[in-house]
């Protein structure tokens, strides 16, 4: 199963749009155990989604050389343009 999904993408929309602290322009993506989170902030609101890694995992296409939900270990950061752009993508 992807990283990336619809539902985990809406939280791009709370990143800082400013440069001026880059971290904040960034969306964090880390699993915990079946399920993966995706968490921004601009300083003032926080937004953080929540969802089980499905089983049925088989069913989604892979792309090849795309980081899945199964290989993710610990947290990354990627750029909240990067999710909103990817998310258009996205079935």
């Amino acid at each position: 199963m992807p990283i990336l999904d619809k539902k985990l993408s809406l939280v791009a929309k709370f990143a800082s749009p400013a440069g001026a602290r880059p971290e904040l322009a960034n969306v964090s993506v880390s699993r915990d155990g079946d399920s993966v989170s995706a968490v921004a902030t601009d300083s003032y609101t926080c937004a953080r989604v929540t969802r089980e890694v499905m089983p049925r995992a088989a069913e989604f296409p892979v792309i090849p050389g795309a980081p899945q939900a199964s290989d993710l270990e610990g947290s990354i950061m990627i750029p909240a343009k990067v999710v909103t752009e990817t998310a258009k993508g996205l079935p």
